[in-house]
């Protein structure tokens, strides 16, 4: 091997062996402590509206009528599966359409 090629490799060489930065290493801080875990915050709810009980309203009064039980049960049974609170609710909502309000 010639001169130069021989002083190549031996650069080479010493390039592929690298010594460790002592001070370099003395500078990073150790991680030791454990990442602390994220808080997840949840939206606040709404406040709930407290609903007043009708029978204390004083927009609303006691009516009496005479149906018949099977169609009443009918009335508040699909009333309920269709997501109805009572039958005083259908009952207006029925008198509402009627009035034209």
């Amino acid at each position: 091997m010639s001169g130069a090629l021989t002083g190549m490799a031996a650069i080479l060489n010493k390039s592929r062996h690298v010594e460790p930065d002592i001070e370099r290493e003395r500078t990073i801080p150790e991680i030791t402590a454990k990442p602390k875990r994220a808080v997840v915050m949840k939206p606040a709810a709404p406040p709930a509206v407290k609903r007043t009980a009708k029978s204390k309203d004083p927009d609303y009064e006691p009516v009496k009528v005479y149906v018949r039980t099977e169609t009443r049960r009918k009335a508040a049974r699909r009333w309920e599966d269709q997501g109805g609170r009572d039958l005083s609710d259908l009952v207006e909502n029925l008198l509402r359409k009627y009035v034209g309000a």
